[in-house]
């Protein structure tokens, strides 16, 4: 692409808010089928690995990147939390965590065997009535940051979005949304939404297999606000349309998909930290689809680099 990555002296800080929860690794190896049930029988071979997932996926690529950033989220006041908060100190990434004495951290866990995923189990609770809590803590915060990413996985933390995108845009800090739900009314007036395929279809009420019109989508950014949505379809690639064109439309560089795992958070973390290092939209886009192409490769929710990004860049 005959464009080469670097870090500005002082770089610009993106604060990460939404819902947030632990990924459990259980690697185990498989022998035999159970005699009780016709399941696999899955000794567990190594020490359980913990990654950050949801939001905090997100936060962690973005310093993977190089960048600096800080998390606002909800968490339990339980082991699992404290395990969050651990691995957010040893990724450097300024901790706003709000804990709430009877919430569950969530916590999904993964057995895997020879590479493959055989079972997840999730440990969730529903989100107690303390939801205005992280609406006090974005108001003490946000000028401490250039930016703003929310990543809503609908686990109940982002019930005050429209408040604090006003607030951003008040502010002047541009705001990038991960949606989630049927309806997206309440990210109106942010910078960019990236929604999935399957997430625009329920928003825009698209029967299952229909693809929207480009119309469509320009006449929905003009209602809703936005200045830009980034539509991501899997291994078809991502298209990004502003309020008044298509922008671009762009192929999956994936050459192996090994595991899509939080590719989503590498895509939005990889835009909107090419945005804050000064590169245009459609740019900050042909960055992002490049890293998702890196990440799933990779087991789990993976990480990239600008060095790994600048060595696909040479080979393109």
């Amino acid at each position: 692409m005959g464009l080469l990555i670097t870090l500005p002296t002082k770089l610009p800080k993106i604060l990460v808010v939404g819902d947030v929860m632990v990924d459990t690794y259980l690697f185990s190896e498989v022998e035999r089928i159970s005699p009780e049930a016709p399941v696999p029988i899955a000794r567990i071979s190594e020490e359980p690995v913990y990654k950050l997932g949801g939001a905090a996926n997100v936060a962690v690529n973005i310093k993977s990147l190089g960048g600096e950033c800080g998390l606002l989220s909800i968490i339990g006041c339980d082991e699992m939390g404290q395990r969050f908060k651990s691995i957010l100190a040893e990724n450097s990434i300024c901790d706003h965590s709000v804990e709430i004495e009877d919430h569950k951290t969530i916590e999904k866990i993964r057995v895997i065997s020879k590479g493959q995923q055989l079972l997840r189990i999730d440990r969730e609770n529903s989100l107690p009535k303390h939801r205005t809590h992280l609406l006090g803590v974005f108001y003490e915060i946000i000028d401490d940051y250039d930016y703003v990413i929310f990543s809503d996985y609908d686990k109940g933390s982002l019930s005050e979005i429209q408040k604090m995108i006003t607030l951003s845009n008040q502010k002047g800090k541009m705001s990038f949304v991960d949606p989630k739900g049927l309806s997206f009314e309440k990210y109106q007036g942010a910078h960019l939404i990236k929604p999935n395929l399957a997430e625009l279809r329920l928003a825009l009420s698209i029967p299952h297999n229909g693809h929207p019109k480009d119309l469509d989508l320009l006449e929905f950014l003009q209602c809703n606000k936005n200045r830009y949505i980034l539509l991501t379809k899997s291994q078809d690639g991502m298209t990004l349309y502003s309020s008044s064109s298509k922008l671009v439309d762009l192929n999956s560089h994936a050459k192996e998909v090994y595991d899509v795992t939080g590719a989503g958070d590498t895509v939005m973390a990889t835009l909107v930290f090419m945005v804050a290092l000064g590169y245009d939209m459609k740019t900050s886009t042909e960055m992002a689809n490049l890293a998702a192409s890196i990440v799933v490769a990779k087991l789990g929710a993976a990480t990239t680099s600008l060095e790994e990004i600048n060595s696909a860049l040479s080979q393109a």
